[in-house]
């Protein structure tokens, strides 16, 4: 009987173990379908958004983008090469003749640098020597009045 009684208990604490390990996995159960749940409520939010997006709209949009930048090219090219036939002149030479305008163009802006450097130090002389003169006057002035 003792056997029997032991037996039972081992069989009752099995159960026990069971019954928890199985309130255990009902509970992650039910996290597991309320993760589901809201996967598919997800996956339905996008399907719809897939489906209503508006694809020839952007596509349109962005056909006449590029467009218009065609046609500034086209524009700005022909200009050039209205420019070019207007100068006599050939392609090839363009490039070489902006890289020169642009040298030029930085030559003149550092002349410009040194002629203003060169003014201001002009005008601080200029007030040195001024001031250096109207001293020596007024210097010349006290002689010329005490007779000395």
């Amino acid at each position: 009987e003792k056997q029997r009684d032991d037996a039972l208990v081992r069989v009752k604490g099995v159960i026990n173990d069971l019954e928890t390990q199985k309130s255990k996995v009902k509970k992650e159960l039910v996290d597991i379908k309320q993760e589901y749940e809201a996967i598919v409520q997800s996956v339905k939010i996008q399907d719809y958004q897939i489906k209503t997006f508006d694809k020839m709209g952007k596509l349109k949009e962005e056909r006449k983008e590029m467009e218009r930048a065609l046609n500034e090219y086209q524009r700005n090219d022909d200009e050039i090469m209205a420019a070019i036939d207007k100068t006599g002149q050939h392609e090839d030479n363009v490039g070489r003749f902006l890289k020169l305008q642009h040298a030029l163009i930085g030559e003149t802006v550092e002349s410009q640098v040194q002629a203003n450097k060169l003014d201001a130090e002009l005008n601080t002389f200029s007030v040195l020597l001024s001031r250096e003169c109207q001293d020596k006057l007024e210097i010349d002035t006290l002689f010329a009045s005490e007779r000395l």
